[in-house]
Parts: C-alpha cells; structure tokens; sequence
C-alpha cells in the first residue's frame, strides 16, 4: 500500500495541551474501564478536554477509520481501546497508515469491476431491501425489482435488519458444499 507522507502539522499550540492530556488519560486507564458504557466518542473525547480543532483534523477520522462508524453513533469504550493499544508500550500498535487513494478506488472500484465482467450487477447508493421466500431472493431499490441468485449486501452491522425481510431465520447446515462454492473453488 501506498501512503502520504505527512508534514508535522502547524497548528494552533492550545491543541497541544488537551492531546497530551489525552494520551495521559488513556495511559493512566489502560486495563481501566476509560469510557463508561453507553457514551459515545464524541461525547467522551469532549468530557476529556479535546477542542473541536483536534476532534475535526485527528480524533474523528481515527474514530471512522477504526470503528466504521462516525463519531456522534460509535461507542467510545472500543476506541478507547484502540488508543490504548496506540499509546502503548508496543510500538508496532501505534503505527497509523493513511492510504494516497480512497478506500472505493482501492477495493469498491476494483469488485464492481470484476463482478459486472461475471454478468453480475452492482447497484451504490441505492438502498435496497431483500426479501427472501421460499428459497427465492428479491432485491427491490427504488422502482427496480429482480431476483437474485446471490447477493453482497454492504451496511453496518446495525442496518442488516433494515435490509433483510421474509424467511430470514438461521441459514440450514449441509453437509457438502452449495453447487456456487464448489464451482468458485475450483477456478
């Protein structure tokens, strides 16, 4: 992977402050519970000093990239984690890479590419729903409607059952491969 090569940033000097602040905090916590359950990232990043300055440039990207989740939603005891992982004694926890290009040219770009050359077809920023029924999967997005023989569904974890309607109890075991898995394995 390709990365950036980042100037030390020439910022305001009261930023210094709560970011030291900050990497004490989560120190001093590691193996403590740093954030209490329920309370977000925004919320604890502001209970712990951090200005708005510090939060826009470093702390809520960090907290997007780490949790995939913006920082008003996501739950601040994991990223607190994450940082204390980061501020650690290991140094190879705390190393941070910024990739040169997004991440869809990296690996959306890349599927929707392969997946359209396979016959497939790729719908982005279209909400979707997905109706299963006796066997049967049809995707509706917007006045579109098909059926499906597979399907790749990409939302958050808290999203799926948005997504997901009709027969949608627990998929059946079996005991050999479904014919799809055996014909990708072999290519």
């Amino acid at each position: 992977m390709e990365c950036a090569r980042l100037e030390r940033p020439r910022g305001d000097s009261a930023d210094a402050i709560p970011l030291a602040l900050a990497r004490q905090e989560i120190t001093r916590a590691a193996g403590a519970i740093a954030a209490s359950p329920g309370e977000t990232v925004e919320n604890w990043l502001i209970r712990n000093g951090q200005t708005a300055r510090l939060r826009e440039l470093l702390w809520d990207p960090l907290a997007l990239a780490a949790l995939n989740q913006p920082p008003s939603e996501a739950a601040a005891p994991p990223f607190a984690r994450v940082l204390a992982e980061m501020f650690g004694p290991d140094p190879r926890a705390a190393s941070i890479a910024l990739p040169v290009k997004p991440l869809d040219q990296m690996y959306a770009e890349p599927a929707r590419t392969y997946i359209e050359a396979h016959g497939g077809r790729v719908k982005t920023a279209s909400p979707a729903t997905v109706h299963v029924s006796r066997g049967a999967t049809e995707v509706a997005s917007g006045t579109d409607r098909w059926f499906a023989g597979g399907i790749v569904v990409s939302v958050p974890w808290f999203a799926v059952s948005d997504v997901f309607h009709g027969d949608v109890g627990p998929l059946e075991t079996h005991d050999r491969p479904c014919p799809q898995h055996e014909r990708l394995s072999r290519s």
